[in-house]
């Protein structure tokens, strides 16, 4: 897989870093977009959610069962999002959250 934002970054490599890690780094591809949509840039925004999309198209491939079932429904919908360029607070939020949501360790860690 050739990536576009991530070029230093490979399947292997990604790999290394535990389930709750690879999340975190996603979301903060969200916390970014948040920061980009209140300047109201949304050129910015869409980056951010393409960042974001490599990085759940790298995930796909590294998670199984009903973990791969939970990230595809979620890639579903920040790809619809980015689409429909629905880049507003509360819509990036829920996104945001939802990601967290998926992994309890993720969860805990920011949302102490």
């Amino acid at each position: 897989m050739k990536l576009k934002y991530h070029k230093t970054l490979s399947e292997e490599k990604w790999l290394n870093f535990p389930v709750e890690k690879r999340i975190l780094m996603i979301a903060t591809e969200f916390v970014r977009a948040k920061n980009w949509i209140e300047k109201e840039d949304f050129e910015e925004v869409k980056h951010c959610y393409e960042r974001a999309l490599e990085l759940l198209d790298l995930t796909l491939n590294t998670v199984k069962g009903n973990l791969l079932r939970e990230f595809c429904r979620f890639r579903e919908i920040v790809a619809l999002s980015y689409q429909e360029k629905a880049f507003t607070q509360d819509s990036n939020q829920r996104l945001y959250i939802t990601l967290l949501s998926l992994n309890k360790d993720s969860f805990n860690l920011l949302v102490r």
